[in-house]
């Protein structure tokens, strides 16, 4: 595949233009994938993507170095910095570049995507996504979470599905939001994104959509998209702490939730006992359970998220992770692949009226942004939320510490980042 960046006369005025295009000698086959315009102002507008015709620039690979140091610093990583593959960017408070470089890992070259936010005026430079996104690890099946469900890049997707099924089915869905997005390496790439969306009574329900990108071709195709679980979606409710977690009821649902796991994973854990149990009215009933069970002899704890409808004989593991043992080491945080989960719907909510309480504000909780968890005693979760304050939606950072088993949860800070519109 070639990229081509060249001037050519329009009517006499010198443009710059940029070609792609799609070679096989043995085939004798040459096609023009894409050719247009670039660096024209009016294409400059707040919100739209424009190609940069020179990613090597020195410029953007100064940007590029900053953004691997930065992860390099973060990660205690090693990665070095080899070439800008490609770069677009976005206007927005400031520009927000989108780079694809590459970079070798233990002498390994890799390909990553950064997105960096850059505010001239403020000397203010910010990483605000870094990812792998194809090495020879990236094998044909392999499906792994995305990070950042709701990037630009994602909801375009989910509205193409959306649209998509519009089309055929005759149907008015609107898109909302994403929810969660897995990405799977096949000729190209396979997409399975769950999304919300209303319908025509303008009730929110859950979707999933599978779709097949091959970018070199400018190929999207929508492979399904159907209702996850349309009516039965959970609605949010309180969750309560329950009396008698060793009963019977309780010491059955851990040990079917264990089973299930050792089905899907191929464990051998062994179920020892039940630390806690919560539930929460929903479309029947979700259970949340901490547990403690046995991994080849050495005792860890477990939670697992179960959701029953009785009177259909249902059970469900919905989620089930380890979430302290000794080798959760201390200090290591990850992101939350499901940032806007009920549970961490609930902690944001508690922070934003732990706010209010303390400061005598009157913030009104909006959206999840972004989470990031850190196993200390219990776990530390950085929460990244929007919240209106007087109608002015404003973006706010939070930490909260959570001991699930002695049911303590307390925030330790609590501050404005971002100011946006009304």
């Amino acid at each position: 595949m070639y990229y081509i960046t060249l001037a050519a006369t329009d009517a006499g005025n010198k443009k710059e233009y940029e070609a792609k295009i799609w070679v096989k000698e043995w085939e004798d086959f040459k096609k023009v994938i894409d050719f247009k315009l670039v660096g024209n102002d009016s294409e400059k507008k707040l919100g739209g993507f424009t190609e940069v015709p020179f990613p090597n620039s020195p410029e953007f690979q100064d940007l590029t170095r900053f953004a691997v140091h930065q992860y390099n610093k973060d990660q205690n990583a090693h990665l070095e910095f080899v070439e800008n593959l490609n770069v677009k960017k976005q206007v927005v408070a400031g520009m927000l570049y989108y780079i694809t470089f590459a970079a070798t890992d233990g002498g390994k070259k890799k390909i990553y995507e950064t997105k960096i936010w850059v505010k001239v005026w403020e000397n203010f430079k910010k990483v605000v996504e870094f990812k792998l996104v194809g090495d020879d690890s990236a094998k044909p099946g392999g499906i792994i979470n995305v990070p950042f469900p709701n990037s630009p890049e994602f909801q375009d997707l989910a509205r193409f599905a959306v649209q998509d099924y519009n089309k055929k089915e005759k149907a008015h869905l609107e898109f909302v939001e994403n929810l969660n997005v897995k990405e799977q390496v096949v000729a190209g790439m396979m997409y399975y994104i769950t999304l919300v969306a209303t319908d025509d009574a303008g009730k929110e329900k859950i979707y999933e959509a599978k779709i097949w990108v091959k970018e070199w071709e400018n190929f999207k195709k929508v492979i399904e998209f159907k209702l996850f679980i349309g009516d039965d979606v959970p609605i949010l409710g309180g969750i309560i702490n329950v009396q008698g977690i060793n009963s019977l009821v309780f010491q059955d649902l851990a040990r079917f939730a264990v089973q299930d796991h050792n089905k899907k994973e191929k464990a051998h854990l062994e179920f020892v006992e039940v630390l806690n149990v919560k539930e929460q009215v929903v479309a029947g009933m979700m259970y949340y359970i901490t547990l403690a069970a046995t991994d080849a002899g050495k005792k860890k704890i477990y939670e697992a998220k179960i959701w029953v409808k009785e009177w259909e004989d249902f059970k469900k593991v919905v989620e089930f992770k380890l979430v302290g043992d000794d080798s959760a080491k201390l200090g290591g945080i990850i992101i939350v692949p499901f940032p806007i989960s009920f549970e961490i719907q609930d902690l944001a909510r508690f922070a934003v009226q732990d706010y209010n309480k303390k400061e005598n504000a009157h913030l009104e909780f909006v959206e999840v942004l972004n989470v990031k968890e850190q196993v200390v005693a219990g776990m530390m979760y950085y929460i990244t939320l929007v919240a209106t304050d007087d109608g002015y939606k404003k973006i706010y950072k939070t930490k909260i510490w959570v001991k699930e088993w002695e049911n303590f949860k307390e925030v330790q800070e609590f501050k404005q980042i971002v100011y946006a519109t009304k």
